[in-house]
């Protein structure tokens, strides 16, 4: 970071340790400077949500989730962030086994 304290990649790299190691502040931090500068950065939005969610703030974090759907309305990981909402995913089950698909995005809002 002290190399390139501009970069986006760098700073959402960043945001995905800090948050690997349950540190969701600084993470949350780091997704919303990286989201400050490109506003539809689809990696910022979820990492941002996951870790607001892993706060216990999950209103905050479906709205995160409901952004990303917004941004792109067939993003199959907004699809299943979103089903969190409703219990129909889960945060420890892996995307790809959520089965929810763009007929079922009534989750997002």
């Amino acid at each position: 970071m002290r190399q390139t304290p501009d970069s986006i990649e760098a700073r959402t790299n960043l945001g995905i340790g800090l948050a690997q190691e349950s540190g969701y502040d600084a993470a949350v931090q780091q997704y919303r400077e990286v989201l400050s500068r490109d506003p539809r950065n689809q990696t910022a939005f979820p990492d941002l949500g996951l870790a607001i969610y892993k706060q216990g703030d999950f209103t905050k974090a479906y709205s995160e989730f409901d952004k990303l759907h917004t941004l792109d309305p067939t993003n199959q990981q907004a699809f299943y962030l979103c089903g969190l909402r409703s219990g129909r995913s889960s945060i420890s089950a892996p995307a790809s086994n959520a089965n929810l698909t763009p007929e079922r995005g009534d989750d997002c809002r």
